[in-house]
């Protein structure tokens, strides 16, 4: 939250806004991508962090120890905190423009998903992490409408 202060969010805006909607689609799906990619990776991440802290002291073995666990989970929640940022920009630049912008990227992203679901046979297992991960994404849309 400290490192975040320094962001300028007017300027990060105003870049956004100034791209076709072209343009705004795909960074809108280069971000979705990154922010898949950095929860999985952040969540070993932050698993790893809290081995480290929680292991016994008759149980250390040879790791890198506490301080730069922690260094890395801060770094990489400052990384995915801006991924975040610029998709939440990149959103309410599409709710502000003219052309409706904001349709035409839930839209081609519900179909490719769509389609990209529709022939795949799915185990019980299969059905219940699509669900969750379904849960999550749009939880993540919510919060990125309201901020």
């Amino acid at each position: 939250s400290f490192a975040m202060m320094y962001v300028d969010t007017s300027m990060l805006y105003h870049i956004v806004k100034s791209q076709s909607v072209i343009k705004l689609y795909i960074m809108f799906n280069m971000l979705e991508v990154a922010d898949k990619l950095f929860s999985s990776f952040g969540q070993d991440i932050l698993d790893a962090l809290y081995w480290t802290a929680t292991e016994p002291r008759g149980r250390k073995r040879e790791h890198i120890g506490l301080l730069p666990h922690l260094c890395l989970s801060l770094i990489y929640v400052f990384i995915h905190s801006i991924i975040v940022l610029i998709q939440a920009t990149t959103l309410n630049v599409a709710i502000n423009s003219q052309n409706k912008a904001l349709l035409t990227i839930m839209l081609s992203n519900n179909f490719v998903e769509l389609k990209s679901m529709v022939f795949k046979k799915f185990e019980k297992n299969n059905l219940f992490q699509m669900s969750c991960s379904d849960v999550r994404e749009r939880f993540h849309y919510l919060v990125l409408l309201f901020i």
